[in-house]
């Protein structure tokens, strides 16, 4: 089921998910609107995962036969729901974090490295480098209007074809 899409507000984890209230259904086969998960499965337990009063997701469970769990097991599952919120995201901040410096860390390396480089078209291509890199972008370019108050020119780019020296006029397209 992983990769499984369920609509926010409707089925038994996407009602949850606007509710924020955890719940036990003894019986699947005798819910209305139930959204199977699991082949088989016949009993579900699932709480919010709630982080600062925001629903940030379900933590599940289901099992084969049904009312399998008590309203103990719900009360135990609260307690890994609230530490799987906060593991969440403390993950997704350490992520943010990396990825944060990673880009500082690319930055760093274009200003050292354009101080070593004395050609202006060096310093272009190894600005648009470090730049693709560190956003992950496809295409850059360098647009410049070359003393020419009509047209920018393209100065250089990477993976946008053979359009170096192409002319824009100013106040035209997206550019």
């Amino acid at each position: 089921v992983e990769g499984l899409r369920l609509p926010i507000g409707r089925g038994f984890c996407g009602t949850m998910f606007v509710t924020g209230q955890a719940a036990i259904i003894g019986d699947i086969t005798k819910e209305p609107g139930y959204i199977d998960g699991t082949p088989g499965a016949r009993c579900e337990m699932a709480v919010p995962l709630v982080l600062d009063g925001e629903t940030i997701g379900i933590l599940d469970a289901e099992a084969m036969e049904p009312y399998a769990f008590t309203e103990g097991e719900l009360d135990m599952f609260r307690i890994f729901g609230a530490q799987g919120a906060t593991a969440f995201t403390k993950a997704n901040m350490i992520h943010a974090l990396e990825d944060k410096a990673r880009r500082l860390t690319l930055i760093h390396r274009a200003a050292c490295s354009l101080h070593t480089l004395e050609e202006p078209e060096h310093v272009l291509e190894s600005i648009l480098k470090l730049a693709q890199k560190a956003l992950g972008l496809h295409a850059v370019a360098v647009l410049t209007p070359n003393g020419d108050s009509e047209y920018l020119t393209v100065r250089k780019a990477i993976n946008h074809g053979d359009v170096e020296g192409l002319r824009i006029p100013i106040g035209e397209g997206f550019v």
